[in-house]
């Protein structure tokens, strides 16, 4: 029997980034389940970074709307700076919860009417942005006989990415927060400290149905991948996948250890595949190894895995001394996994994201701001001590069961009552 949903997410395809790779992969798999997925999403601003190439995993029956987001798209126009942190910061103080309120108010008028002209099963609202929970709230509001799932790929107020401007702007965010998570019966998180910390500050949560599923790496992205011809192949090279952002896992510590290794007689190359809100070469001359570092810029999805199908091992980087950066993990490390070569942690010890590498040895952790120490880590990388055990937990495939699973269910509970 087929089983009809709709899906509210900002980021999909042809938008590129790690943000729209959860939901591309759910729909991809759930398509075998006998799912008809409707897509509901915003058009893509000019400027913006692209990625078709996750478009192909799109089913040819999937049905996409698209909602103008016009205002957000140029509301920071007046800036000349281009600090991508003082707009973050600028958004942060000006807008509770987010900036996107304006695609919500829009997509509501889209959605309203796509409810009441299909018949749904259920309805799934996926966040950040985080104004996208109002919309759950005001769908369940109205729709009262169809279940509504909000889904969290990041932490809401205890986000380490997210900035606050003032202690004022944390609490009225968490107000929000805790509002619209009190209102909706069935939440899923990438992250089981998200759902911990709701049992604690939810009066009635644990009555809620909700599960992790946590972001994964999809087997068939590492068919036939082929290796990079780098000109330092003979050198030890490792990567990081991803945005450096200032307050959180900026390369600091990673580029000073590799000044001391280099002083030792150890040339290693650093790789950055992504974007950073700060000059990363400017800090690398600063340590003399900007002769290690390699910036690759964005990649789409497929170049960025050939890359990394090249290295020796990978960085994940989480500055312990920052709130809450033991409540993330990061998407790309699942596909660091996958690949199978060492990870170094420079991560909070008690982390989610120390707790995911211990769980499947495949790294080395160590304290993020202790150069000796991460020096002495570089150094185990080349052991064969890494197992890489349970991995296959992570595939998106095994995680569309879990979720097919989860979905089924709700809509059979609601069928029967």
């Amino acid at each position: 029997m087929v089983k009809r949903g709709l899906i509210i997410t900002y980021y999909f395809p042809p938008v590129g980034g790690g943000g729209v790779q959860r939901w591309t992969k759910f729909i991809k798999y759930l398509s075998k389940h006998d799912w008809k997925i409707d897509v509901i999403t915003r058009i893509h601003s000019p400027n913006e970074t692209l990625d078709k190439t996750l478009q192909k995993d799109l089913p040819p029956t999937l049905q996409i709307k698209t909602v103008n987001d016009s205002v957000s798209n140029h509301r920071f126009k007046f800036l000349k700076s281009n600090s991508n942190y003082l707009q973050r910061w600028m958004s942060s103080f000006l807008f509770i919860t987010d900036s996107r309120k304006s695609w919500v108010k829009s997509a509501w008028q889209i959605v309203n009417k796509e409810i009441i002209s299909s018949k749904y099963d259920v309805i799934i609202c996926s966040i950040p942005p985080y104004s996208v929970s109002d919309l759950a709230v005001k769908i369940k509001e109205k729709f009262s006989s169809i279940p509504v799932v909000l889904d969290l790929r990041d932490p809401w107020s205890i986000n380490p990415y997210k900035i606050y401007p003032t202690p004022i702007h944390r609490l009225l965010d968490e107000k929000k927060e805790l509002e619209n998570i009190s209102k909706l019966d069935y939440l899923i998180s990438a992250y089981q400290s998200t759902l911990q910390r709701y049992t604690k500050t939810t009066g009635d949560f644990e009555e809620k149905d909700s599960i992790v599923i946590s972001n994964g790496y999809d087997e068939e992205d590492f068919i036939k991948l082929k290796a990079k011809n780098l000109p330092n192949s003979n050198s030890f090279n490792i990567a990081f996948s991803g945005t450096f952002y200032s307050h959180l896992n900026n390369p600091d510590l990673l580029l000073k250890s590799l000044a001391k290794l280099k002083s030792e007689g150890q040339k290693i190359y650093f790789h950055h595949i992504g974007t950073s809100v700060y000059d990363v070469h400017t800090l690398a001359k600063k340590y003399g190894v900007e002769d290690q570092l390699v910036l690759w810029g964005y990649q789409s999805h497929r170049n960025c895995l050939e890359i990394l199908y090249s290295m020796d091992a990978f960085a994940l980087l989480l500055d312990s001394k920052v709130k809450n950066a033991d409540k993330t993990i990061g998407g790309k490390v699942y596909e660091y996994l996958r690949l199978k070569k060492p990870i170094l942690g420079l991560v909070p010890r008690n982390g989610e994201a120390a707790q995911l590498i211990s769980k499947t040895k495949s790294g080395v952790i160590c304290d993020s701001s202790n150069v000796d120490e991460v020096v002495n880590a570089f150094k185990k990388l080349n052991s064969n001590k890494f197992e890489y055990k349970g991995i296959e937990e992570y595939s998106r495939e095994n995680l569309a069961n879990q979720l097919n699973n989860y979905l089924s269910l709700i809509i059979n509970k609601n069928k029967n009552e």
